[in-house]
């Protein structure tokens, strides 16, 4: 048998992508020992990777996957214990060939693995994965079959998955949303286009209108007062006139009406998603790359929903985008609390990620600080009008 061992971490992708490009190139590897500890364990590091790797479709065969716990904390200060555990299993299981993948993990338990292998030249071959997504065979003399870029999958749920999170069976493709959806969209951003503070207000006079819902029966009618009806009474008719409007309003008698709930919720919000989402799909068109965007996935940990506003891979890397239409004003405390929000949702990816927070109304300055701190990049304002230039990086 041919044997790949890894090391349970937080970083489960980092292993997952090892194992995606290896089982894709033809290295007949038909055993994954996976090395663990008491906190690898305890943080359920050694399920997401197993769990990942036996629900998974993908793989072309299954493996055999084994836990090789290594007791004791020896982890963190025993390099010879270490190679003992290793070597009992090797001379017990007597695997044809070994890689041992010594990304991750404590640096001990490389070293241990590294040493194995210096003794078994010729059974036994270590490789690391660096941060430019490749992976580095490090004692191959040729340099040509050294270093190769890795393979990555694409799809989002394997990117969830391998942190716990699970993402609930429903339409989020980009591509296969209902045509409605992007009408009404794109219908928004020729008026952004036209008038941004007047548009502006409107979405904002929209999102209030749904507000003031607090039931749950349909249909949904709302008076709009003559002051509104001086700015928007034609961007409310014209909304009304699309091929499949999600609101009808009556000029003669000055109301406004929606069907039912899913509908209210595109309107208070999730049009700009979906507008954003095909934004950042044209942009990438435009230079030739094929993304699959995905707007509004909810998902669960530990059974808590949640959601996330726009997700993709790209290049490896999980990018995970919330999109608000609220005013700001100089409200920097709520603002914190959404950028708190977007940061821990953002470990749904781990390293792998990056985080964008794109806002119709600028950020109170602090707010941005803050982001920028977190690592969280941020779009706003005006800035949406031409998407292109600020979400092609």
């Amino acid at each position: 048998m041919k044997t790949l061992f890894v090391t349970a971490t937080a970083q489960t992708l980092a292993n997952y992508h090892t194992i995606w490009h290896l089982a894709n190139h033809k290295t007949d590897i038909d055993h994954i020992v996976i090395i663990s500890t008491e906190f690898s364990r305890k943080k359920n590091f050694v399920k997401h990777l197993t769990d990942l790797l036996q629900n998974n479709q993908q793989f072309q065969y299954s493996f055999v996957i084994q836990e090789l716990f290594l007791p004791n904390g020896i982890e963190e200060n025993d390099v010879f214990a270490i190679k003992s555990c290793i070597q009992d299993w090797l001379q017990h299981n007597k695997p044809k060939s070994v890689i041992f993948n010594v990304t991750g993990g404590t640096k001990l338990i490389s070293i241990a693995q590294d040493q194995i292998a210096l003794e078994y030249p010729n059974n036994i071959e270590c490789l690391y994965q660096n941060m430019q997504g490749e992976i580095v065979w490090y004692a191959r003399n040729n340099p040509d079959l050294r270093v190769f870029k890795i393979d990555r999958p694409s799809e989002i749920e394997i990117y969830m998955n391998a942190y716990g999170y699970q993402k609930v069976a429903k339409q989020t493709n980009l591509n296969k949303l209902p045509a409605r959806q992007l009408e009404y969209a794109l219908k928004i951003l020729s008026y952004l286009q036209n008038d941004f503070d007047k548009a502006s207000r409107f979405i904002s006079f929209l999102n209030a209108c749904c507000a003031s819902h607090t039931m749950n029966d349909y249909p949904y009618t709302v008076k709009i007062e003559p002051r509104h009806l001086k700015f928007y009474q034609n961007w409310l008719i014209d909304l009304s006139q699309l091929s499949e409007p999600f609101m009808v309003y009556d000029d003669q008698t000055q109301q406004l009406t929606l069907d039912n709930e899913d509908d209210l919720t595109f309107i208070m919000g999730n049009w700009f998603e979906v507008l954003t989402g095909y934004q950042y799909l044209m942009a990438h068109l435009q230079k030739g790359m094929k993304l699959e965007i995905h707007a509004s996935v909810d998902y669960t940990f530990n059974e808590s929903p949640n959601e996330i506003d726009i997700a993709f891979v790209k290049d490896g890397y999980f990018h995970y985008v919330e999109c608000k239409t609220v005013k700001w004003k100089d409200d920097t405390k709520t603002v914190n609390r959404n950028v708190s929000h977007l940061d821990s949702t953002g470990e749904v990816a781990g390293l792998g990620s990056k985080k964008t927070l794109v806002s119709l109304y600028p950020l109170p300055y602090k707010a941005k600080i803050n982001a920028q701190n977190k690592d969280i990049y941020i779009v706003e304002g005006k800035q949406i009008l031409d998407l292109n230039q600020y979400l092609t990086d």
